[in-house]
């Protein structure tokens, strides 16, 4: 399940408990010196026994910038070694986020046309808890919500698969769980 994107090369990757890399991130276009927190990711990942799952994998991003830069990680993608691993993009890397928010603990999220290119079951699914996963693993943030034109959204990806109005992690199902 490759989709030919080019990644980073790092160094080699610790491991999660299933025993596949766990990778460790890098900082990629942050000012020297710049305050940075580790946070993390989950993508959708090519399991062992061919199942598709969410994996995690941290990466290193401004502090000034959180929490909508976790978002921007998330859409970057996995890097080279996580690649190798079988982590995939979640969305498209040209994905734009066109506006972000936290407000009583909810992150509002409103990407571009291009999340119109998240396509396939159970991907769709996969790609939609990967940002549920890693935005409710921030501090300040319970649950998400994703907006197009200020209205929240019902379905997500092709075919459309039904979100909640409001997701946190208690919502994924048993399946999308990370290992």
């Amino acid at each position: 399940m490759s989709c030919g994107f080019i990644g980073q090369q790092g160094s080699p990757p610790a491991r999660n408990p299933d025993g596949a890399p766990f990778a460790t991130g890098r900082l990629v276009g942050i000012p020297a010196g710049a305050p940075t927190t580790r946070i993390t990711l989950y993508f959708p990942r090519l399991l062992a026994d061919g199942s598709l799952g969410l994996s995690a994998a941290q990466r290193e991003v401004p502090t000034n910038g959180l929490p909508r830069a976790a978002i921007e990680a998330l859409v970057d993608g996995p890097d080279g070694d996580e690649r190798a691993a079988d982590y995939e993009y979640p969305l498209s890397p040209r994905t734009q986020v066109v506006s972000f928010e936290v407000r009583d603990r909810i992150a509002t999220v409103e990407f571009g046309p291009e999340l119109a290119r998240v396509r396939g079951r159970p991907f769709s699914e996969l790609a939609y808890w990967s940002i549920v996963y890693t935005l409710t693993g921030l501090d300040g943030v319970d649950g998400i919500t994703l907006v197009k034109d200020g209205v929240s959204l019902e379905e997500f990806g092709y075919p459309p698969v039904r979100i909640p109005g409001v997701a946190g992690r208690a919502a994924a199902p048993g399946w999308i769980r990370p290992i």
